[in-house]
């Protein structure tokens, strides 16, 4: 089908562009090496565009703290996709502040494994640097398969060689380090719906100033490694690509038309938001309050971690600590009855289904998610459907209570999906921005 060019829902259009090209905007930074932040700006606004189209490129190495660079032998790599390098995004629309994401590393180390099919992961997301880990193990040594030799006396396989595979092999890891090995300087490309919910939304603007806001994750978050030192991720260059369409007359016509006519422009979009409480320092019975804004909170995702993060800890790996968990929102329990026996496999099973449930995925052979049963126990997401809850008519913040039974030390990674709107009303000489 023909690309379509929306202003709002009542109005597509199937009429071609003359030119759908990409304009690269370089980052303010006079020198991005290793700087803490990076801003992007679009000054072009008479031209088209449309966000959900457009990427963040990333060009990086690893190097150890110090600046020099990793001998091949050395085992590190990053400990996640590019979208882990950041904390914080912030996205203005003439200047006015539309979306802020919070906890980015976070977010992004959660999205690639529930929002992710195994076929966009095993292409799409490889430009990303995105590998799913199979395991925690960082041996160089270690190898998919090892062989053993069969037990004598058994005549069927007598005198062969049998293969069985290594649980501890990590293939992510091992991937990701090889095209990183060496400090060789690779480029990343980072989707812009990955880091600003706004950009997921399929609709053009025009006439807005643009300026993105990208703060780095802490050091800790970045690498993973075995053996040697410490290490950073050197940024030696970063740009936000976004498209130019440069439309024919009479798609321009139309388009324009419907510009100077006052057409309001919603953009609704879910919106993710991390949260990283208190680590939590044995066994116990734990609770943490999120304050939220007025939003509605329609989905909890909980996963235990490590409780210190360090380059040598895997945190793409979850603690296997959490033996109850639910939620509650402004006082209401989700779910109902609440997940327990989360270290049983009756405990597990149940967490597992509301999980593939999320989107209906449960139910639709025709998608899934990247963890299979086995793996999920490796990369445990707890999700809790929050999307009975009743809406806030104070307009005051909802708190978000996170309950939850642990037998051993661990911190937990909450993200909050929530309902989003921002309006753009074109009526006058420059859009009015306005977010619900």
């Amino acid at each position: 089908m023909e690309q379509q060019y929306l202003i709002d829902s009542d109005m597509p259009s199937f009429m071609n562009a003359q030119e759908y090209e990409y304009q690269e905007v370089q980052s303010d930074n006079a020198n991005v090496n290793n700087d803490s932040q990076f801003r992007f700006e679009l000054k072009d606004t008479n031209s088209l565009t449309n966000l959900s189209k457009a990427y963040v490129e990333i060009r990086l190495k690893l190097e150890n703290t110090a600046g020099v660079a990793y001998a091949a032998g050395e085992n590190i790599a990053l400990n996640g996709s590019v979208g882990t390098l950041f904390s914080r995004a912030v996205l203005r629309l003439n200047n006015m502040v539309v979306e802020s994401t919070d906890q980015c590393h976070v977010v992004n180390s959660l999205k690639p494994l529930v929002l992710y099919s195994k076929d966009y992961s095993a292409s799409s997301s490889t430009n990303e640097l995105f590998y799913l880990h199979t395991g925690t193990a960082l041996d160089t040594t270690l190898t998919s398969h090892k062989n053993f030799t069969a037990l004598d006396g058994n005549a069927q396989v007598a005198g062969a060689i049998l293969i069985e595979e290594d649980a501890d092999y990590n293939e992510g890891h091992k991937r990701l380090r090889d095209r990183l090995v060496n400090s060789t300087e690779v480029s990343a490309i980072l989707p812009l719906e990955n880091v600003i919910d706004f950009a997921s939304v399929d609709k053009i603007i025009t006439n807005l100033n643009v300026a993105l806001e990208l703060t780095r994750s802490p050091a800790s978050y970045h690498l993973f490694r075995s053996g040697g030192a410490d290490g950073r991720v050197n940024v030696l260059r970063a740009s936000l690509w976004v498209p130019r369409i440069v439309a024919q007359p009479e798609l321009a016509m139309e388009l324009r038309s419907a510009f100077s006519s006052g057409v309001v422009s919603n953009f609704r979009f879910k919106k993710w938001n991390g949260y990283l409480p208190s680590a939590f320092g044995g066994a116990g019975t734990f609770s943490t309050r999120i304050a939220t804004m007025s939003e509605r909170v329609v989905g909890v995702f909980v996963q235990a971690k490590p409780a210190a993060i360090t380059q040598e800890v895997n945190s793409n790996a979850t603690s296997d600590v959490l033996t109850d968990l639910y939620v509650r929102i402004n006082g209401k329990q989700y779910p109902a009855q609440a997940y327990s026996n989360l270290k049983q496999t009756q405990g597990k099973t149940r967490a597992y289904l509301n999980l593939l449930d999320y989107q209906s995925r449960g139910a639709d052979v025709n998608s899934g998610i990247q963890l299979s049963r086995v793996g999920w126990e490796g990369q445990s997401v707890y999700f809790v459907n929050t999307e009975a809850m009743m809406e806030n008519d104070s307009k005051s913040p909802s708190t978000v209570e996170i309950n939850c039974t642990t037998d051993g030390a661990c911190q937990l990674h909450c993200v909050l999906v929530s309902e989003k709107v921002v309006s753009v009303n074109y009526t006058g000489q420059q859009p009015q921005v306005s977010t619900f």
